[in-house]
Parts: C-alpha cells; structure tokens; sequence
C-alpha cells in the first residue's frame, strides 16, 4: 500500500492520506509513512505556490501588455496634439497677415474679426485641460457667437444670460462651445432665417447651477437621441462621431465625478435642449459658501 501510495504521488495525485502501517508497533513503517506524507505535503504546497507564481507571471505579462498598448497610445495622442499645435500657429500667422492687410485696405470690420479670431484660437489652446470660472466660460461663448454671427448673419441670434451668483463657480474651460456649435451644425444648419440659441445660468434653490442650450432647430426623433446619448456617454473610440459633445462628457468627469447630470430633450420640429445640473465650486475645488455639500444630481450620467 505504501508502495501504490509512492506511485500516485509520483503521479501528481497529493489528494490522498497516506496508508496506515501494516503492523501496529512498526517503527519504521509508520516513520517511512509519515515522511512520505510530509513530503507529500511539501511537494503540493510546493507545486501550488509554483502553480501562483505562473498565474501571476500571466497576469503580469498581460498588465506589461496592456501598459505597452497605452504607452503608444499615448504617443500617437502626444504626435496628434504636436500636430494640431502646428496647424494654430499657422492660423495665427495667418489672421496676422489678414489683420495687418485689412488696415492697409481700410477694413475696420474685418481687422476686428480677424483679431477676435486670433484671441479665441489662442485661447482655446492656452486653457485646454484647465478650469476657469463661468464668468470668463460666458465671455469666450459671446467671442466664439460674435465669430458666427459674421459668418451666418441674420440667419441665427443668440442670447447668453448669466446670474451674478454663478459667475466665480468653477467650470472646465470652454466646454459650452461644442454644445453651441452642436446646435449651430446639426439644430441649425439648414435654417435660413429665424434660428435661435438661448444659453442660460441660473443657480437653482438647491445651491446647484443650471446650464440651459437650448434651439429652436428642427430636433431629433426619440430614438437617435437615445443613441446620441448612449454614444457620448461610452468610453470613447477613435472615429466615432459625437467628438465634441464626448468631449464635454469627459471635461465633466473630470472635474465634478458624479456630482453633475447632463440631459438632452428633443423632439421633431421642436428643438432641443441639453441641460447640465453643476455643483457650485469655489476655485480651490470645494464648495462655495453658503451651499449645500455633498448633493449629488439626480440623473447623472455616471
């Protein structure tokens, strides 16, 4: 029996408790026995630490995988933002040339243009990834609606109201535009007269802010909202489409976490309207005085 027992441990089988002696009062069959149970147990330990170590040499290798994947991610998101700072330059350079052509030419209008569109380009570059207050967030709007209005005309008006108490509560830099523009191309694009974008802060009675877009443009049916909502709340893939509005979810994220809800409403021939409850935060990321703490938005897209 102890020779059988030696046989299935030679054969990886440690299940088994070893044979008892053949004789009460061996000795030397109940040490041999007893050794060999011992070393059973050393070997099936042995092979299971073995059998971790693999494991996690697999789960490391996967980890060095997966981190090498977003190191060249990394480098292809680095290259592109080379690239795209490249091209302002150029513009830069260029809206000099136009402004400085426009005073010899007497074109006071177009001198203004091409400075205010020099100023916000620069701006949408030094304040990428930061945070501002909604004062100056209303201000870059009103530059980013002047541009359009010189481009569209009498084709769309817009207004921008904001309450004074909203305006020191911090906001990720320039993350109204792609909403506004959204309404403009998409809400707006084949109006040819009577178009209207209305933007609204106000704080609500709950200490929190409320963002209103709203349009007046041909909307949406129910089920490519839900899509469109679906697809910017998904964790972003290269190509898809929805880039700016994407864009806005993120900045979100980023600064408030769960603490903020973004929704849109719209329906055929009546518009759309995309609203964001904002917690109130102060510049140093907590809450202004006088405001409720710890609220979380209902409906909010975490």
């Amino acid at each position: 029996r102890l020779v059988q027992y030696a046989g299935k441990i030679a054969g990886g089988d440690f299940s088994q408790p070893p044979p008892p002696p053949a004789r009460a009062g061996s000795d030397e069959i109940s040490l041999l026995s007893d050794t060999f149970a011992a070393m059973a147990k050393t070997i099936d330990e042995q092979m299971c630490a073995l059998r971790d170590k693999i494991d996690l040499a697999k789960r490391l290798h996967a980890l060095e995988i997966q981190n090498m994947n977003i190191r060249l991610c990394l480098a292809e998101k680095e290259m592109n933002l080379m690239q795209s700072m490249i091209n302002p330059h150029f513009l830069f350079n260029s809206l000099g040339t136009v402004s400085s052509m426009a005073v010899l030419e007497n074109a006071p209008q177009t001198q203004a243009l091409a400075i205010k569109i020099a100023r916000y380009l620069r701006a949408s570059i030094d304040l990428v990834g930061a945070r501002i207050d909604l004062r100056q967030e209303i201000e870059l709007l009103r530059q980013y609606l002047y541009i359009q209005s010189v481009r569209l005309g009498e084709r769309i008006a817009a207004g921008v109201q904001c309450e004074k108490a909203c305006e020191k509560a911090v906001v990720p830099a320039l993350f109204l535009q792609p909403i506004v523009e959204n309404a403009i191309v998409h809400g707006l694009g084949k109006c040819v007269a009577g178009g209207r974008i209305e933007v609204a802060a106000a704080l609500e009675k709950d200490g929190r802010i409320c963002v209103r877009v709203t349009d007046n443009g041909r909307g949406m049916e129910s089920d490519r909202l839900a899509q469109l909502l679906k697809t910017i709340r998904a964790p972003f893939r290269n190509g898809q489409n929805c880039v700016g509005l994407h864009s806005v979810i993120s900045q979100l994220d980023l600064l408030f976490g769960q603490n903020y809800a973004f929704d849109i409403q719209s329906a055929p021939g009546q518009g759309a309207a995309v609203r964001i409850l904002l917690p109130l935060l102060a510049e140093d990321g907590g809450p202004m005085e006088n405001t409720p703490r710890g609220a979380r938005c209902p409906g909010a897209v975490n």
